[in-house]
């Protein structure tokens, strides 16, 4: 696969999965109201790719070599890098599927926005702010294979 193409594939799905408009997405998402849980998983993305990305190159180029002369070791981190970024995003759905789930028993916590869609009233939590903080240091281990 030629080098051009492979990289503008990354590129559109950096801009598709919350890559390139990561804040946005933690904001508005995931009720990230504060600057500090922004920043907290910007900073949690940055140590775990930082710290995973030499060790997944050093993968890749093990793969490269001991493939006879198929030459895709690269592919395969990569793919395995999109594949396991992608669940990882999907993941962070899940709470929000919970709370939809079980909007029907706590009512009283609820509000209609001005479109009538249903926003749940209550901040978010430590534990499930610290799932989503593990969620974005997983999302950028996958990013790091892709790099």
């Amino acid at each position: 696969m030629k080098p051009r193409v492979l990289y503008f594939a990354v590129f559109v799905y950096f801009s598709l999965s919350g890559g390139r408009f990561a804040a946005t997405f933690l904001e508005h998402e995931l009720r990230f109201t504060e600057n500090w849980m922004v920043s907290g998983a910007m900073a949690a993305q940055l140590l775990s790719s930082s710290l995973c990305s030499s060790w997944l190159g050093g993968l890749a180029d093990s793969w490269e070599s001991s493939s006879k002369g198929d030459n895709r070791g690269r592919m395969r981190v990569m793919s395995l890098g999109l594949l396991w970024s992608t669940v990882v995003i999907l993941l962070h759905g899940l709470p929000g599927l919970w709370m939809h789930w079980n909007s029907g028993r706590t009512q009283q916590y609820q509000q209609f926005d001005s479109e009538n869609h249903v926003q749940p009233d209550i901040p978010i939590s430590g534990p499930l702010l610290a799932y989503h903080l593990f969620l974005r240091a997983l999302f950028a281990v996958g990013l790091a294979g892709v790099m």
